[in-house]
């Protein structure tokens, strides 16, 4: 009696072996791939970057007031055409590095307090890492407000990408001043600009 030859069996369980291994990396590829665009939406909630201590330097005074406010104020004297380097720490206190890539006062239209350039972008922070920004700003655009008005910064609008790998994702986030700066509007005869008429100029006008 002649024996059945042994390699059949084994031949039968190949084929499927051989298929189940793509299916499983086919798998394993899709898991990656949701978990990849999973970071990847998740990484601009993790941005936490923190103002520090504010400078400033310039053609005008500015008076520190911890007792006016709930964090005290950085008062401004207005200078017509006066310039202003407003210096601001900035930290990253979240768990990836993030690079900013912009900086505004959110002051609208037309402010007292025009920031022209700032200095220092992009400025890539690892987790920790601490660098500066600095502002420069002109005292302007007084022409648009009458003598009573005042304006406040809180805090600066930054561009912030966050890094996941060689990727980035874009958000923006509002990080409060140490203390906000009051810029109060000049009487008539300090600014050339200004009329007795005080509907010749609307900042609405500039939009």
């Amino acid at each position: 009696m002649i024996p059945e030859p042994a390699a059949g069996p084994a031949t039968a369980t190949a084929g499927p072996r051989r298929r189940r291994g793509p299916v499983v990396l086919a798998a394993l590829l899709a898991l990656a791939g949701l978990g990849w665009s999973g970071l990847l939406l998740w990484a601009p909630s993790t941005a936490d970057v923190r103002a520090g201590s504010t400078a400033f330097a310039g053609g005008t005074e500015v008076v520190t007031v911890p007792e006016y406010g709930l964090r005290g104020t950085h008062i401004v004297d207005y200078r017509y055409g006066a310039d202003l380097a407003v210096t601001v720490p900035v930290r990253n206190d979240g768990p990836l590095p993030v690079t900013v890539t912009s900086a505004a006062t959110g002051a609208g239209v037309m402010p007292l307090l025009e920031v022209r350039a700032v200095d220092g972008l992009p400025l890539a922070l690892a987790p920790g890492e601490e660098g500066s920004l600095v502002l420069r700003a002109v005292l302007a655009n007084c022409a648009y407000y009458h003598e009573r008005e005042v304006q406040n910064v809180d805090g600066l609008v930054l561009g912030v990408d966050v890094a996941v790998g060689p990727l980035a994702r874009s958000t923006t986030q509002t990080v409060p001043l140490d203390r906000p700066l009051l810029v109060r509007s000049p009487m008539l005869m300090s600014c050339p600009e200004r009329t007795i008429d005080r509907q010749a100029n609307n900042r609405s006008d500039a939009l």
